[in-house]
């Protein structure tokens, strides 16, 4: 009788793109799930909902929750909309300010209060003597 197939992802390195795979060689085995929320950019929420069917592994260590780093790329690479790598996480390779095609990127604007543009000097004082 043959050995039934496991329904289980692949648990390899091998199995990711190689952008992707530079990348683990990069981050620890295990991620504090602050971390993993921003490797794999979703919301603590849908981070356990991860978890809990089975996609990403997670670990308790005292109150820490640690995911386990190699399940999260391998998440990360399993959707259908992934195509780059160099455009995941540009904050862990040390590189905020750029896109995959190093290029610079401008500061996002601040919300909140805006100032208000100062009158311009030269054309009240010149509307006044007209």
């Amino acid at each position: 009788m043959p050995a039934a197939k496991s329904l289980t992802p692949p648990r390899s390195p091998d199995a990711l793109p190689p952008d992707l795979r530079a990348l683990w060689l990069t981050l620890p085995p295990k991620l504090k799930l602050k971390e993993g929320l921003k490797v794999r950019q979703i919301s603590r929420g849908r981070m356990y909902q991860r978890i809990k069917s089975g996609h990403i592994i997670a670990s308790k260590d005292g109150s820490a929750t640690l995911l386990d780093t190699l399940s999260i790329l391998l998440d990360l690479a399993s959707l259908p909309a992934f195509a780059d790598a160099k455009a995941i996480a540009p904050h862990l390779r040390g590189n905020a300010a750029t896109t995959s095609d190093d290029t610079a990127v401008p500061p996002r604007p601040r919300r909140g209060r805006r100032r208000k543009a100062a009158p311009n000097v030269a054309s009240t004082a010149s509307s006044t003597t007209s």
